[in-house]
């Protein structure tokens, strides 16, 4: 009356203790880019094609700051969109 054994083999008890992952710490400066990155996202996000190109071309030109300026400046002045 033999009976199989179901599920996974057993392994050794006591594994070898894993050294602590390290923490990502982020720079200030990395996180402030990275804020700023979101908001220039989720301002494009809002535009049409022109407009966004718009955009891109002043992030290139004068940075990702002027260019989330002047996307909320360019969603204000569009209309709003009918429900």
């Amino acid at each position: 009356m033999g009976t199989k054994r179901v599920g996974r083999p057993p392994g050794p008890r006591t594994a070898a203790a894993k050294k602590p992952k390290r923490r990502f710490t982020m720079t200030a400066k990395a996180r402030a880019a990275m804020k700023r990155q979101g908001q220039y996202l989720a301002a494009l996000r809002r535009l049409k094609v022109a407009e966004r190109n718009r955009v891109k071309a002043v992030a290139r030109k004068e940075g990702v700051a002027k260019a989330v300026e002047f996307a909320r400046k360019l969603a204000k002045t569009a209309p709003a969109k009918a429900a």
